[in-house]
Protein backbone atom coordinates (compact mmCIF):
# COMPACT_ATOMS: atom_id res chain seq x y z
CA UNK A 1 0.00 0.00 0.00
CA UNK A 2 1.43 3.60 -0.81
CA UNK A 3 1.04 5.89 2.09
CA UNK A 4 0.89 9.41 1.39
CA UNK A 5 2.34 12.19 3.57
CA UNK A 6 1.25 15.76 3.52
CA UNK A 7 3.69 18.96 4.25
CA UNK A 8 2.76 22.19 5.40
CA UNK A 9 5.92 24.17 4.78
CA UNK A 10 9.13 22.82 5.31
CA UNK A 11 10.16 22.51 1.93
CA UNK A 12 14.04 21.24 2.51
CA UNK A 13 12.72 19.06 5.49
CA UNK A 14 10.02 17.69 3.23
CA UNK A 15 12.78 16.72 0.43
CA UNK A 16 15.03 15.35 2.92
CA UNK A 17 12.66 12.71 4.65
CA UNK A 18 11.61 11.88 1.92
CA UNK A 19 14.55 9.50 1.05
CA UNK A 20 14.27 8.01 4.24
CA UNK A 21 10.61 6.58 4.08
CA UNK A 22 8.63 4.38 1.49
CA UNK A 23 5.67 7.37 1.30
CA UNK A 24 4.90 9.91 -1.39
CA UNK A 25 4.90 13.17 -0.21
CA UNK A 26 2.62 15.94 -0.62
CA UNK A 27 3.81 19.78 -0.11
CA UNK A 28 1.88 22.82 0.27
CA UNK A 29 2.82 25.79 0.99
CA UNK A 30 0.48 27.35 3.24
CA UNK A 31 -2.14 26.58 6.16
CA UNK A 32 -4.89 27.59 3.64
CA UNK A 33 -3.92 25.57 0.61
CA UNK A 34 -3.39 22.86 3.03
CA UNK A 35 -7.13 22.58 4.22
CA UNK A 36 -7.97 23.00 0.79
CA UNK A 37 -6.88 19.60 -0.38
CA UNK A 38 -6.66 17.72 2.45
CA UNK A 39 -10.62 18.35 2.10
CA UNK A 40 -10.77 16.86 -1.28
CA UNK A 41 -8.14 14.00 -0.28
CA UNK A 42 -8.77 13.63 3.42
CA UNK A 43 -9.00 9.69 2.88
CA UNK A 44 -5.58 9.29 1.38
CA UNK A 45 -4.07 11.12 3.71
CA UNK A 46 -1.91 8.77 6.55
CA UNK A 47 -0.06 11.65 7.77
CA UNK A 48 0.32 15.64 8.49
CA UNK A 49 3.39 17.28 9.03
CA UNK A 50 3.17 20.80 9.66
CA UNK A 51 5.52 23.70 10.55
CA UNK A 52 4.60 26.60 13.62
CA UNK A 53 5.65 29.73 12.61
CA UNK A 54 3.13 32.06 13.36
CA UNK A 55 1.60 34.24 11.98
CA UNK A 56 2.94 32.90 8.58
CA UNK A 57 2.34 29.23 9.47
CA UNK A 58 0.03 28.32 12.43
CA UNK A 59 -0.56 25.21 13.39
CA UNK A 60 -3.38 25.22 15.59
CA UNK A 61 -5.54 26.09 12.91
CA UNK A 62 -4.53 23.02 10.84
CA UNK A 63 -4.95 20.88 13.38
CA UNK A 64 -8.99 21.90 14.05
CA UNK A 65 -9.27 21.01 10.18
CA UNK A 66 -7.92 17.52 10.01
CA UNK A 67 -7.47 16.31 13.75
CA UNK A 68 -10.50 13.91 13.83
CA UNK A 69 -9.31 12.26 10.69
CA UNK A 70 -5.27 12.67 10.77
CA UNK A 71 -2.25 12.26 12.81
CA UNK A 72 -0.66 15.88 13.04
CA UNK A 73 3.28 16.13 13.89
CA UNK A 74 4.17 19.76 14.13
CA UNK A 75 8.15 20.62 13.57
CA UNK A 76 7.97 24.28 14.42
CA UNK A 77 10.49 26.53 12.83
CA UNK A 78 10.85 28.69 16.21
CA UNK A 79 9.88 26.30 18.57
CA UNK A 80 9.91 26.19 22.44
CA UNK A 81 8.26 24.57 25.49
CA UNK A 82 5.12 26.82 25.35
CA UNK A 83 4.93 25.85 22.07
CA UNK A 84 5.04 22.19 22.38
CA UNK A 85 2.22 22.30 25.15
CA UNK A 86 -0.21 24.31 23.39
CA UNK A 87 0.28 21.73 20.06
CA UNK A 88 0.23 19.17 22.00
CA UNK A 89 -2.94 19.95 24.26
CA UNK A 90 -4.43 21.16 20.92
CA UNK A 91 -4.35 17.36 19.69
CA UNK A 92 -1.17 17.31 18.25
CA UNK A 93 0.26 13.16 17.53
CA UNK A 94 3.89 14.41 17.62
CA UNK A 95 6.35 17.48 18.29
CA UNK A 96 9.92 17.57 17.00
CA UNK A 97 12.19 20.57 17.84
CA UNK A 98 14.80 20.39 14.93
CA UNK A 99 16.98 22.38 17.43
CA UNK A 100 16.88 19.86 20.16
CA UNK A 101 18.02 16.62 17.66
CA UNK A 102 21.71 15.59 16.23
CA UNK A 103 19.13 13.40 13.35
CA UNK A 104 16.17 15.74 13.24
CA UNK A 105 14.99 14.03 9.90
CA UNK A 106 15.64 10.00 11.10
CA UNK A 107 13.59 10.74 13.80
CA UNK A 108 10.38 12.24 11.95
CA UNK A 109 10.77 9.61 9.79
CA UNK A 110 10.40 7.01 12.29
CA UNK A 111 7.85 8.90 13.84
CA UNK A 112 5.86 8.74 10.55
CA UNK A 113 6.48 5.20 10.50
CA UNK A 114 4.84 4.75 13.82
CA UNK A 115 1.71 6.52 13.10
CA UNK A 116 0.86 5.21 9.76
CA UNK A 117 1.96 1.67 11.77
CA UNK A 118 -0.65 2.18 14.45
CA UNK A 119 -3.21 3.47 12.31
CA UNK A 120 -2.59 0.20 10.75
CA UNK A 121 -3.26 -1.44 13.96
CA UNK A 122 -6.38 0.19 14.54
CA UNK A 123 -7.96 -0.18 11.62
CA UNK A 124 -7.11 -4.63 11.58
CA UNK A 125 -7.95 -4.34 15.72
CA UNK A 126 -11.41 -3.03 14.58
CA UNK A 127 -11.91 -5.43 11.68
CA UNK A 128 -11.81 -8.26 14.27
CA UNK A 129 -13.97 -6.48 17.00
CA UNK A 130 -16.73 -6.00 13.77
CA UNK A 131 -16.51 -9.34 12.50
CA UNK A 132 -16.86 -11.02 16.14
CA UNK A 133 -20.07 -8.39 17.00
CA UNK A 134 -21.54 -9.49 13.27
CA UNK A 135 -20.71 -13.33 14.27
CA UNK A 136 -22.54 -12.64 17.69
CA UNK A 137 -25.70 -11.06 16.39
CA UNK A 138 -26.63 -13.74 13.99
CA UNK A 139 -26.35 -16.07 17.08
CA UNK A 140 -28.24 -13.96 19.24
CA UNK A 141 -31.34 -13.39 16.67
CA UNK A 142 -31.33 -17.35 16.06
CA UNK A 143 -31.32 -18.11 19.53
CA UNK A 144 -34.03 -14.93 20.68
CA UNK A 145 -36.38 -15.76 17.63
CA UNK A 146 -35.87 -19.78 17.81
CA UNK A 147 -38.25 -19.67 21.22
CA UNK A 148 -40.66 -17.41 19.86
CA UNK A 149 -41.40 -19.19 16.84
CA UNK A 150 -41.83 -22.47 19.21
CA UNK A 151 -44.36 -20.39 21.52
CA UNK A 152 -46.39 -19.42 18.63
CA UNK A 153 -46.39 -22.73 17.17
CA UNK A 154 -47.91 -23.82 20.58
CA UNK A 155 -50.00 -20.80 21.03
CA UNK A 156 -51.72 -22.08 17.84
CA UNK A 157 -52.29 -25.02 18.86
CA UNK A 158 -53.76 -24.30 22.13
CA UNK A 159 -56.53 -22.10 19.74
CA UNK A 160 -57.35 -24.75 18.16
CA UNK A 161 -58.42 -26.96 21.68
CA UNK A 162 -59.80 -24.18 23.56
CA UNK A 163 -61.10 -20.33 23.36
CA UNK A 164 -60.01 -17.45 25.90
CA UNK A 165 -59.22 -14.09 25.93
CA UNK A 166 -55.57 -14.91 26.93
CA UNK A 167 -54.68 -16.34 23.80
CA UNK A 168 -55.03 -12.77 22.34
CA UNK A 169 -52.33 -11.24 24.52
CA UNK A 170 -49.78 -13.53 24.59
CA UNK A 171 -50.28 -13.44 20.92
CA UNK A 172 -50.27 -9.45 21.36
CA UNK A 173 -46.80 -9.91 23.40
CA UNK A 174 -45.07 -12.52 20.84
CA UNK A 175 -45.46 -9.20 18.38
CA UNK A 176 -43.95 -7.32 21.20
CA UNK A 177 -40.97 -9.37 21.72
CA UNK A 178 -40.36 -10.11 18.36
CA UNK A 179 -40.38 -6.47 17.54
CA UNK A 180 -38.26 -5.52 20.12
CA UNK A 181 -35.36 -8.37 19.51
CA UNK A 182 -35.70 -6.91 15.64
CA UNK A 183 -35.06 -3.43 17.11
CA UNK A 184 -32.09 -4.57 19.31
CA UNK A 185 -30.82 -6.71 16.55
CA UNK A 186 -30.79 -3.40 13.70
CA UNK A 187 -29.13 -1.62 16.50
CA UNK A 188 -26.34 -3.75 16.61
CA UNK A 189 -26.18 -4.26 12.90
CA UNK A 190 -25.99 -0.78 12.12
CA UNK A 191 -23.44 -0.28 14.75
CA UNK A 192 -20.65 -2.13 12.73
CA UNK A 193 -21.85 -2.03 9.08
CA UNK A 194 -20.70 0.85 6.76
CA UNK A 195 -23.53 1.58 4.21
CA UNK A 196 -23.12 -0.07 0.70
CA UNK A 197 -24.46 2.61 -1.00
CA UNK A 198 -26.37 2.13 -4.76
CA UNK A 199 -28.81 3.62 -6.47
CA UNK A 200 -32.20 3.20 -4.52
CA UNK A 201 -35.38 3.89 -6.23
CA UNK A 202 -37.29 5.83 -3.42
CA UNK A 203 -40.53 5.57 -4.22
CA UNK A 204 -40.44 2.06 -4.89
CA UNK A 205 -38.86 1.88 -1.07
CA UNK A 206 -41.46 3.69 0.53
CA UNK A 207 -44.06 1.57 -1.19
CA UNK A 208 -42.19 -1.54 0.07
CA UNK A 209 -42.40 -0.03 3.49
CA UNK A 210 -45.76 0.49 4.28
CA UNK A 211 -47.70 -1.88 6.30
CA UNK A 212 -50.21 -3.79 4.66
CA UNK A 213 -52.01 -4.98 7.18
CA UNK A 214 -53.18 -1.41 8.38
CA UNK A 215 -56.01 0.32 7.29
CA UNK A 216 -54.29 4.03 7.73
CA UNK A 217 -53.61 6.21 4.45
CA UNK A 218 -50.61 6.81 2.86
CA UNK A 219 -50.43 9.82 0.33
CA UNK A 220 -46.96 10.42 -2.18
CA UNK A 221 -47.40 14.13 -2.72
CA UNK A 222 -44.93 14.61 -4.89
CA UNK A 223 -42.60 12.73 -7.41
CA UNK A 224 -39.88 11.17 -5.70
CA UNK A 225 -36.50 10.83 -7.12
CA UNK A 226 -33.72 8.12 -7.17
CA UNK A 227 -30.89 8.36 -3.72
CA UNK A 228 -27.68 7.18 -3.36
CA UNK A 229 -27.98 5.22 -0.50
CA UNK A 230 -28.27 1.60 1.07
CA UNK A 231 -31.74 0.19 0.18
CA UNK A 232 -32.16 -2.03 3.59
CA UNK A 233 -31.18 1.06 5.50
CA UNK A 234 -33.18 3.62 3.57
CA UNK A 235 -36.32 0.98 4.18
CA UNK A 236 -35.53 0.38 8.11
CA UNK A 237 -35.77 4.42 8.58
CA UNK A 238 -39.36 4.11 6.88
CA UNK A 239 -40.60 1.53 7.87
CA UNK A 240 -40.06 2.49 11.32
CA UNK A 241 -41.55 6.28 10.83
CA UNK A 242 -44.64 4.67 9.33
CA UNK A 243 -44.92 2.20 12.28
CA UNK A 244 -44.48 5.33 14.94
CA UNK A 245 -47.27 7.44 12.80
CA UNK A 246 -49.73 4.15 13.27
CA UNK A 247 -48.91 3.49 16.69
CA UNK A 248 -49.49 7.19 17.91
CA UNK A 249 -52.28 8.08 15.26
CA UNK A 250 -54.27 4.91 15.35
CA UNK A 251 -55.18 2.99 12.66
CA UNK A 252 -57.15 5.39 10.27
CA UNK A 253 -53.98 7.98 10.67
CA UNK A 254 -52.77 9.58 7.57
CA UNK A 255 -49.11 9.92 6.42
CA UNK A 256 -48.32 12.35 3.75
CA UNK A 257 -44.78 11.88 2.14
CA UNK A 258 -42.85 14.13 -0.55
CA UNK A 259 -39.83 16.25 -0.77
CA UNK A 260 -38.71 19.64 0.04
CA UNK A 261 -37.66 22.91 -1.70
CA UNK A 262 -34.08 23.18 -0.75
CA UNK A 263 -31.81 25.47 -2.09
CA UNK A 264 -28.43 23.91 -4.57
CA UNK A 265 -25.64 22.55 -2.15
CA UNK A 266 -21.80 22.59 -2.52
CA UNK A 267 -21.62 19.14 -1.68
CA UNK A 268 -24.16 18.58 -4.75
CA UNK A 269 -27.36 17.34 -5.94
CA UNK A 270 -29.48 16.04 -2.44
CA UNK A 271 -33.15 16.12 -1.65
CA UNK A 272 -35.06 16.54 1.49
CA UNK A 273 -37.71 14.83 2.29
CA UNK A 274 -40.70 14.61 4.48
CA UNK A 275 -42.78 12.09 6.62
CA UNK A 276 -45.89 13.78 8.15
CA UNK A 277 -48.94 12.63 9.80
CA UNK A 278 -52.44 14.03 10.80
CA UNK A 279 -51.93 12.17 14.70
CA UNK A 280 -52.12 14.23 17.84
CA UNK A 281 -47.67 14.76 17.26
CA UNK A 282 -44.80 15.76 19.80
CA UNK A 283 -44.94 17.91 22.35
CA UNK A 284 -41.74 20.32 21.13
CA UNK A 285 -40.38 20.10 24.64
CA UNK A 286 -40.47 16.43 23.81
CA UNK A 287 -38.91 16.79 20.63
CA UNK A 288 -35.48 16.73 21.43
CA UNK A 289 -35.71 13.51 23.36
CA UNK A 290 -37.88 11.14 20.99
CA UNK A 291 -34.13 9.61 18.96
CA UNK A 292 -32.73 8.45 22.63
CA UNK A 293 -32.74 5.09 23.43
CA UNK A 294 -35.81 3.40 25.13
CA UNK A 295 -37.66 7.11 24.77
CA UNK A 296 -41.59 6.04 23.76
CA UNK A 297 -45.15 7.13 25.26
CA UNK A 298 -46.57 4.66 23.55
CA UNK A 299 -48.04 1.44 25.73
CA UNK A 300 -46.88 -0.90 22.37
CA UNK A 301 -44.01 0.80 21.34
CA UNK A 302 -40.12 -0.33 22.07
CA UNK A 303 -38.54 2.84 22.48
CA UNK A 304 -35.75 1.65 20.11
CA UNK A 305 -37.31 2.56 16.46
CA UNK A 306 -36.53 6.30 16.18
CA UNK A 307 -33.25 5.77 17.82
CA UNK A 308 -32.78 3.40 14.82
CA UNK A 309 -33.74 6.08 12.74
CA UNK A 310 -31.44 8.47 13.82
CA UNK A 311 -28.12 5.83 14.12
CA UNK A 312 -29.02 5.49 10.38
CA UNK A 313 -29.27 8.61 9.46
CA UNK A 314 -26.05 9.62 11.35
CA UNK A 315 -24.58 6.50 9.38
CA UNK A 316 -25.17 8.06 5.78
CA UNK A 317 -24.49 11.53 7.00
CA UNK A 318 -27.56 13.33 6.50
CA UNK A 319 -29.73 15.54 9.07
CA UNK A 320 -33.43 14.78 10.17
CA UNK A 321 -35.57 16.54 12.63
CA UNK A 322 -39.13 16.89 13.83
CA UNK A 323 -41.65 19.70 13.88
CA UNK A 324 -45.57 19.84 13.89
CA UNK A 325 -47.10 19.14 10.34
CA UNK A 326 -49.62 21.22 9.00
CA UNK A 327 -52.60 19.45 10.50
CA UNK A 328 -51.12 19.36 13.81
CA UNK A 329 -49.61 16.14 13.85
CA UNK A 330 -45.64 14.80 13.91
CA UNK A 331 -44.01 16.07 10.71
CA UNK A 332 -40.13 14.44 10.36
CA UNK A 333 -37.87 15.86 7.98
CA UNK A 334 -34.48 14.00 6.16
CA UNK A 335 -32.28 16.79 4.80
CA UNK A 336 -28.97 16.10 2.65
CA UNK A 337 -30.24 13.15 0.79
CA UNK A 338 -27.51 12.94 -2.14
CA UNK A 339 -29.87 12.23 -5.52
CA UNK A 340 -28.99 9.63 -8.42
CA UNK A 341 -29.88 9.64 -12.02
CA UNK A 342 -33.11 8.88 -13.20
CA UNK A 343 -33.32 4.54 -14.52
Amino acid sequence: MNHLVLFVGLPEFASAVESHIDCSIVERDSVEDAVEIFSARSDEFDCVITDHNYPAIDATRLLDHVLDQTPVIVIPTNGSSSVATRMYANGAAGYIDPDTTDTPVETVSDLIHKQIAEAGSADSSLAEENKRLEEFVSFVSHELNNPIQKSRSGLDLIAAECDSDYIDEVDRTLDRMEELVDDLLALAKYGYNSPDVTDVELREVISDSWPTSTTADIEIDSPLPNIKAEESMVKQIFENLFRNAIEHGGPRVQVRVGTIDSPPTDEGDSVSIYVADNGPGIDPEARSKIFEFGHTDSRDGTGLGLAIVDRIVETFGWEIIVTESSDGGARFELHGIPTAPAK
